[in-house]
Formats: C-alpha cells, sequence, structure tokens
C-alpha cells in the first residue's frame, strides 16, 4: 500500500460518509484534548482523496491540541516501510504525545515526529468503501504551543515502489494568547480619607484593556491604563473607615482578592489645632493643666471615632523625642466633644503633676487605627 499523507485535525467523534450524485465524501473527526471546548474542526475527502473542504484550526497558547493525520490508501496490502515525517514551525510549538495502534510506532523530539503507519485490511484505523480513497492514520499527535500566532504543521512521506514521488502536505494553526484575567500585587498608597480623592497606583498584571476598578463595591473615579502592569486610579469615597479590595475588570475577568489589593480608608486627620502644635515641634505646657487636644475629620463622625484605650501617653526624650521606655499610661481627661459649629473634635486632656520636669508624648490613636501624637515639655 502507498500511503499519501494529507493533514487534518479533528474535533468531536463521528464518521460520516455524504454520498450525492456530484461527490461521494468521507466526513471525520475524532475527540479533541480535553483543554478544549471550541466547536468542531471538519476535514472532508472526496472518494479519491481530494480535499474538499478545510475550516483552520485555532487554538489557545498553552493548551495542547490533538491532530490526526489522514492518508490515501491506493491499496489494501500493508505497507511496513510507510514511514511519515511531521514537523513543526512557525509560532513556538512542540510534539508533547503520541497515540499510536495497530503497529504504527511515533518517536518525538521537539518539533519533529517520525512515525509509522503500516496500515492494511486488518487495521481498526478507518478505511473507505473498497480499500480505496481516504482513511484516518493509526496515530493521534499532541501539540503544545506556548506563542501567539500561526503555527505550521507539515507532513511528508517519502517515494515507493508504487510512486517514487514524494509527497508533502501542510495546515496551520492560528493560536491565540491565553485569556487569563488580570492579578493585581500592590497598591501605593494603601490608605487614604474617607473623602477619597487620592491617586493610587495599582501594580500586578494583565491590565491592558482595563474596563473599571473598584474599591469594594464601588467604582474608582479615574482609570488611567499606564502599561500591562501598572494602572493610575482615583479612590471613591467611602461612607465608612476600614480596608476594601481593590479590583481590576478586563475583557478576561475580574481579578481575584487578596491582601495585597486592600486599601483602607482613614479618618481625614489635618493635625491639632492651636494651642498645641505638630511635631516636630515640643509644647511647652505646665504640668497639672488641662489642655484641649483640638482636631478636625472633615465633618461629624459621631463620638466613637476613638481605639479602645486612647489617647494614651508616655514618656519621651526632651531632645530627640525619642520614647525613654515602653511605659503607656491613660491620658485622663473629660471626654471627647464635638462643635457642630466649627466641626472640631476636642479632648480635654487633664495633665498631672506627677510630669513636672519631664516630656511626654500623648497619642490620639483613632478607630481607624492611625496614631496622632503631639510632644509637650512641663514644668
Amino acid at each position: 500500500m502507498r500511503a499519501r499523507m494529507r493533514i487534518t485535525v479533528h474535533r468531536a467523534v463521528s464518521s460520516v460518509v455524504c454520498a450525492t450524485a456530484a461527490l461521494a465524501a468521507v466526513l471525520t473527526a475524532v475527540s479533541p484534548a480535553a483543554a478544549f471546548n471550541q466547536s468542531a474542526y471538519w476535514t472532508i475527502y472526496d472518494a479519491s482523496g481530494e480535499l474538499v473542504e478545510d475550516v483552520p484550526l485555532t487554538a489557545t497558547a498553552g493548551d495542547e491540541v490533538t491532530v490526526r493525520p489522514a492518508v490515501i490508501a491506493e491499496g489494501v496490502t500493508p505497507d511496513p516501510s510507510a514511514v511519515e515525517t511531521f514537523t513543526l514551525s512557525g509560532a513556538t510549538a512542540t510534539f508533547t504525545s503520541a497515540t499510536q495502534t495497530d503497529g504504527s510506532f511515533c518517536q518525538i523530539s521537539g518539533t519533529t515526529a517520525v512515525c509509522h503507519d503500516p496500515g492494511g485490511p486488518g487495521s481498526t484505523c478507518p478505511y473507505p468503501p473498497g480499500g480505496l480513497g481516504f482513511r484516518e492514520g493509526c496515530f493521534a499527535l499532541g501539540i503544545l504551543p506556548t506563542e501567539q500566532g500561526t503555527v505550521t504543521l507539515t507532513a511528508s512521506a517519502a517515494g515507493d515502489a508504487f510512486d517514487p514521488n514524494p509527497v508533502t502536505s501542510s495546515t496551520t494553526i492560528t493560536v491565540s494568547s491565553a485569556s487569563t484575567a488580570p492579578t493585581v500585587t500592590g497598591i501605593s498608597p494603601d490608605s487614604g480619607p474617607t473623602t477619597g480623592g487620592t491617586s493610587v497606583t495599582i501594580t500586578g498584571t494583565g491590565f491592558t484593556g482595563a474596563t473599571a476598578v473598584d474599591f469594594g463595591t464601588t467604582p474608582a473615579t479615574s482609570l488611567t491604563v499606564n502599561s500591562d502592569t501598572s494602572i493610575t486610579t482615583t479612590a471613591p469615597a467611602s461612607s465608612s473607615i476600614g480596608a476594601v479590595d481593590v479590583t481590576v475588570t478586563t475583557p478576561n475577568g475580574t481579578s481575584v482578592t487578596t491582601s495585597a489589593d486592600q486599601y483602607a480608608y482613614t479618618y481625614r486627620f489635618a493635625g491639632f489645632f492651636p494651642p498645641v502644635k505638630n511635631p516636630p515641634m515640643f509644647n511647652k505646657a505646665e504640668a497639672g493643666r488641662t489642655i484641649p487636644l483640638k482636631f478636625s475629620l472633615g465633618g461629624d463622625q459621631g463620638l466613637n471615632i476613638l481605639a479602645p484605650g486612647s489617647p494614651f501617653v508616655h514618656p519621651v526624650d526632651c531632645i530627640t523625642g525619642a520614647p525613654i521606655n515602653n511605659a503607656t499610661g491613660a491620658a485622663d481627661g473629660s471626654g471627647l466633644t464635638f462643635d457642630s459649629a466649627t466641626s472640631t473634635y476636642t479632648y480635654a486632656w487633664k495633665t498631672s503633676k506627677a510630669v513636672t520636669g519631664t516630656c511626654q508624648q500623648v497619642n490620639v490613636r483613632l478607630a481607624d487605627n492611625t496614631d496622632h501624637t503631639a510632644d509637650f515639655s512641663f514644668k
């Protein structure tokens, strides 16, 4: 038997014979690799083995393609010398596997596969009626494309006693890039006030074509895709403090939330108001006096704005401001009040006579876990 090679790639298990007055065609298909969910790929040959219709194959980089060659049987006598050579060229792809039956044998190495397919009437590989015309080869080859572009698969068979002319045939596989959802690996800065408006840079992968950025469930107020790995956006306002996940959406999906994508909403603290001076200045005060710690959070946030135990004080070096030890104590006072006329909070800190001649740092820790300090030198 002389085996002339043609290539076909098949997609669904079926074997159909199409017979019309003008054309007797053989239509075959075999199962694809498990990773594919594409529509059936059909190749039709007429009774003389000529290609009638050939639908191009498409694939995704990183997914294996299964191909089965087709041969033209010019007789029913097995040909032990039948050898076909397959090569891959174009976009990067390699042969990864070979499924062999009925005496066929394939050796694969990188971009080359050499297969022996003797065939014959005892073969279970499908034959056309009368043993003349198209039949499937007794082997299938796995191909793994790893680069976007076009892969060319070429088959060749040397001449023999029946036909001294070598036969070459080829088909192409159009490979698209893998469609993966974006990932977020960093947020800078990773916090900002509840009033929004903070410019935030998001780093990650797969940002090309991004259509949305969300802070929790709230869309960002602006979105600029700098590159496939960087986005600049503006944080929207939030009705509450705390951490939210920042997600990026592209045509390939939405990023999965992780600890790396969190953005913390904080109160809008702009420093203590006079007469208190903010660091690095030291405030001179008389021990035993009450000191008003006045500040604003951009509006009335309620009176539950302080963290448990806040404010507290601890001794510091009067020159460097560095803590002297880890000892802390409550900053006694008459409690927290809010003045709606000035939109300011005041904590009246009642200092102790015992701090005379020392330097102390008062820390107003808010419920958003941010610390706000002021340094005092007591006489």
